[in-house]
């Protein structure tokens, strides 16, 4: 019975057929570990993907290459159909030119607009801190100044009415 015990231990680790006659094999620790923390297979990984698209975009270029020689080839064939297109969609680019800068020149006064009025606004926030900040000696707040903003307020009420 021995023998017999022992025999099934090492079928144990011995390949097992699993689902659809596959042969699965057994786990390797060591080789898991240097996939997971070894610092050079993480460099062999990167150094592989690097290749794949290095590849892939030379691929690209070739191929972009070989349709700009078709294209060449084709509009050299029409060059003298199309110079009035050519004259026209070079006016509509200029056209296009001025409005985006139009465009871009509003912008800009637009935001000049604003920062100008921002000052202007933090201007006055100041000098209603200062004004309602100012206190006596003993800490009092001045009521001189306040009296003054309140009458300002009165004043601008009546005016716009």
């Amino acid at each position: 019975m021995n023998f017999n015990n022992k025999h099934r231990k090492n079928d144990r680790h011995q390949k097992e057929p699993v689902k659809n006659g596959k042969v699965k094999k057994p786990f390797d620790k060591k080789a898991f570990r240097e996939k997971m923390y070894s610092k050079n297979h993480k460099i062999l990984q990167w150094e592989n993907q690097r290749r794949k698209q290095i590849l892939q975009e030379l691929g690209q270029e070739v191929s972009l290459h070989q349709r700009n020689k078709r294209k060449d080839l084709n509009e050299s064939v029409a060059v003298n159909d199309n110079k009035q297109f050519k004259f026209k969609k070079s006016a509509r680019a200029v056209a296009k030119r001025e409005e985006k800068l139009n465009r871009y020149n509003e912008m800009r006064k637009k935001q000049e607009e604003k920062a100008q009025a921002l000052e202007k606004y933090k201007q006055k926030r100041t000098e209603k801190y200062k004004k309602l900040s100012r206190k006596t000696k003993k800490g009092q707040p001045i009521m001189k100044d306040r009296i003054e903003m309140l009458l300002q307020q009165i004043q601008l009420s009546q005016s716009s009415r």
